[in-house]
């Protein structure tokens, strides 16, 4: 179907589908997408906030198992450690870990060490921690925890006469698990302002707490109709012109409602929802007086501008030479044979054009990466590791008494054995950044970022002894044994940043550097000759 056709058949479908089915669609589709975008958006908040919560009970749990699992606290509880408090507990402890309450309990429910701290104030609360011995003498957690010796660790939302707290409970036991438990160990935060306002610049929500008393469940049911309030299976969302605000329920340990979680926010996607609905349907009113208007929108979509991206295309591949970039123009007509037949030959060029990037970056002997590909990847990641200050290892190889070894049998075997040393630094590069390439002859390098000078060493002494597991004969080297062996000279250190250099060409005084490092690679390597080769020596370049 040619364009022309496309635009008149157009015309005639679209003035007898539009007043047919734009009501349809902007009341039965758009806008209950808007509102199921808006309602995605608060359970995702909502979430956000409930899934806070379990991440603190989570790590309040894991500090209390820590220290539950410790043979101090262990024998603190036997009576064994009378300097446990002094040394382990003081009000840094509670800062740090951000608690107001340490329990030890005994097997017989008693408090046998107990604190409470003003994390506020930062001072203890001085004689509350004897009266609580009730909070731990009832309920769910009495009955399931401590009555329970089966049960290791509990941890929630703890209701007390002093209020809410997180409460995370263990017992505690040696640190290598033997023996009896003497007793539990509890740790506690307490849910005030100070808290929320804490979760509140974690969630980044106009996020409150609201007890289940101060719900206003009696308000809502007598200022608002049953379209502004949803009470669902697990929040409670109630509307207030463009503003939402959201109730969540959070269960204590015994099972009832603690708290519940509020959320207010502005009800953008459902407004902007109702103000583009409004926009489109005025716009349909006047579309019956722009039939020129949109015979030109049309014409501009269907012919000028896949014209015009076609244009642009070309334009770009002369100007930018990125042959990887497609029309990807899904037509059967004439411009989409036009767009496919552009993108076959950029297609075709970009392929040929990475033959010649790999031919040409790639050594052709062995298979690994040429010194034109070493210079240029080495800067780059000098540079990375600069920015990171990360440890940098640069490994120079040569192989010992090489000349010899292609006079005595050849330059095939010479190439042979190049072959197989490369296919051993390749298993030595399989991290992201890592490579091997060769330098030149019978010289090889290998860039290893984020390794230090253990490991470097480590590798080099594993490296020396790959190349001797090749099991290649040499017949004219008694001195490495009758075999082939190399010699490795490694640079390790943390390259510096010459924008941390004051004074100069930095990108002089850049290229000097990197030049100093390969020096001292290739300085290593020389002096590893001079020990008899077959070995290393490495250089911690500061």
């Amino acid at each position: 179907m040619s364009i022309n056709h496309k635009i008149i058949l157009i015309i005639s479908v679209s003035f007898t589908v539009m007043i047919l089915s734009f009501y349809a669609l902007m009341f039965f589709i758009v806008l209950p997408a808007f509102i199921n975008l808006e309602r995605v958006d608060y359970e995702k908040n909502l979430s956000r906030v409930e899934e806070t919560f379990k991440r603190e009970l989570y790590h309040l749990q894991n500090f209390c198992n820590d220290w539950a699992n410790w043979d101090d606290a262990h024998d603190f509880l036997n009576g064994e450690n009378d300097d446990f408090i002094s040394v382990n507990i003081d009000p840094t402890t509670f800062i740090t870990a951000n608690i107001n309450k340490i329990y030890f309990l005994d097997n017989y429910h008693g408090v046998f060490f107990g604190k409470d701290f003003d994390l506020i104030e930062q001072v203890y609360k001085e004689g509350v921690a004897s009266n609580d011995l009730g909070l731990f003498q009832s309920g769910l957690f009495y009955e399931e925890f401590l009555k329970n010796p089966e049960k290791h660790y509990m941890n929630g939302i703890l209701t007390t006469a002093q209020g809410l707290f997180l409460v995370a409970a263990h017992r505690v036991f040696r640190t290598d698990g033997t023996g009896d438990s003497p007793g539990v160990l509890i740790f506690g935060r307490e849910i005030n302002e100070h808290y929320v306002l804490q979760l509140r610049e974690q969630v980044k929500l106009d996020y409150d707490i609201v007890y289940g008393s101060d719900l206003p469940l009696q308000d809502i049911y007598d200022n608002l109709d049953d379209k502004h309030v949803f009470f669902g299976d697990e929040y409670i969302k109630v509307s207030f012109s463009h503003i939402v605000h959201l109730y969540k329920p959070f269960y204590n340990m015994e099972g009832e409602v603690a708290f519940y979680n509020k959320v207010i926010y502005p009800s953008e996607i459902i407004r902007q929802g109702h103000e583009t609905i409004t926009i489109a349907v005025i716009s349909l009113a006047l579309s019956s007086f722009l039939i020129m208007a949109i015979f030109i929108l049309l014409m501009k979509r269907i012919v000028t501008d896949p014209i015009k991206a076609v244009t642009a295309h070309v334009m770009a591949l002369e100007k930018e030479q990125d042959y990887s970039a497609r029309l990807n123009i899904d037509r059967t007509d004439e411009l989409g044979i036009l767009g496919n037949a552009i993108d076959f030959f950029t297609s075709t060029i970009s392929r040929q054009t990475r033959m010649l990037n790999d031919m040409a970056l790639k050594d052709g002997l062995t298979g690994i990466f040429n010194r034109r590909y070493f210079d240029t990847a080495f800067e780059k990641e000098w540079n990375r590791h600069c920015r990171g200050r990360m440890s940098l290892a640069l490994f120079m190889l040569d192989v010992d008494y090489f000349k010899r070894f292609n006079d005595f049998y050849g330059h095939q075997k010479g190439d042979d054995a190049l072959i197989k040393i490369a296919r051993v630094l390749e298993n030595f590069t399989r991290r992201t950044g890592e490579f091997p390439a060769r330098y030149g002859g019978e010289e090889f390098v290998m860039v290893l970022p984020g390794v230090d000078v253990q490991a470097a060493s480590a590798i080099a002494d594993t490296l020396n002894r790959a190349v001797l597991d090749l099991n290649i004969d040499h017949g004219d080297a008694p001195e490495t044994g009758g075999k082939i062996t190399v010699s490795i000279g490694v640079a390790v250190g943390i390259p510096e940043c010459p924008d941390k250099i004051k004074g100069g060409d930095i990108s002089r005084m850049a290229a000097q550097l990197r030049e100093k490092f390969i020096h001292a690679a290739d300085d290593a390597l020389y002096r590893a000759k001079d020990r008899g080769r077959n070995c290393y020596v490495l250089d911690h370049v500061v």
